[in-house]
């Protein structure tokens, strides 16, 4: 770890946590922030709940639970030029506005770009104040779009150590953790390296051997495709409840919740 990065030594920490539905639902996703903040405070450390979506926010609220709202923060900014003070930013916190816009599919695809930068924009201006006034030790996000890579580079020219999770596909309910925000390939990459050439034992080549067999089995029986419309009526439940989130919840306030581009992808 860089020296420049650990946490200072005060007491209690400090840990901004990223409020999400952690492959769940915005209820499940509460209930794991509510026992995950009581197991934190249980050891003396302070939490500061951040989300993007108000409906988390609300079922939060329920729990007793006080989060901050980041598309309404990022509302108190006024941006008067955008060329301008997206260069100034770019500068500053050495990262490409382009490439963060095009790493994110739902601005790119549905959000007008000026209004995309602009967002961009405000929500530097939102987690500059928000880590002015929480003054974090740890910040827990993740590794891409507008919502993690804005509080990564800012953290990280505040040097405020920046931890990214992701839930394990390999592993079931697990994560992992890791300061590298281009995440499990990298780590994928050093241990390739580290293991280039090696040869096999006998148990890791019997592995090898068996995966293989059941593959080329596989291969042999080509899988039988039914190409049928059919309905379900629990995907259809499900996509109207989330376009009542979107409009009277949400009110629209966030591409991240955009129902009717599956409900298209559905009916074609």
């Amino acid at each position: 770890m860089n020296n420049k990065m650990k946490i200072k030594n005060k007491s209690p920490p400090k840990i901004v946590w990223f409020c999400g539905s952690y492959d769940g639902t915005p209820q499940d996703g509460a209930e794991f922030t509510y026992r995950l903040y009581h197991k934190f405070k249980g050891k003396g450390i302070k939490l500061c709940l951040v989300t993007y979506f108000r409906e988390q926010q609300q079922l939060l609220r329920q729990k007793s639970l006080n989060s901050v709202y980041l598309p309404g923060e990022k509302e108190k900014f006024k941006v008067m030029n955008i060329e301008e003070e997206l260069r100034e930013l770019e500068l500053k916190y050495g990262f490409c506005a382009e490439r963060i816009l095009m790493g994110d599919p739902d601005y790119s695809d549905s959000v007008p770009r000026d209004k995309a930068f602009a967002d961009l924009i405000k929500y530097f201006h939102a987690w500059e104040e928000l880590l002015e006034r929480e003054k974090p030790d740890l910040i827990f996000g993740g590794d891409n779009r507008f919502g993690n890579l804005v509080p990564y580079y800012v953290s990280k020219h505040e040097k405020i150590l920046y931890e990214i999770m992701y839930f394990s596909a390999v592993v079931p309910d697990s994560f992992i953790i890791t300061q590298d925000k281009d995440g499990r390939m990298t780590e994928l990459e050093e241990y390739w390296k580290k293991h280039l050439n090696k040869p096999l034992n006998q148990k890791e080549r019997q592995t090898v051997e068996e995966y293989l067999r059941k593959f080329r089995e596989k291969q042999d029986k080509p899988p039988m495709i039914d190409t049928r419309p059919t309905l379900n009526l629990d995907k259809i439940k499900y996509a109207l409840k989330m376009s009542r989130t979107a409009l009277f919840v949400e009110r629209n306030d966030t591409p991240y919740l955009k129902p009717w581009r599956g409900i298209k992808s559905y009916l074609l």
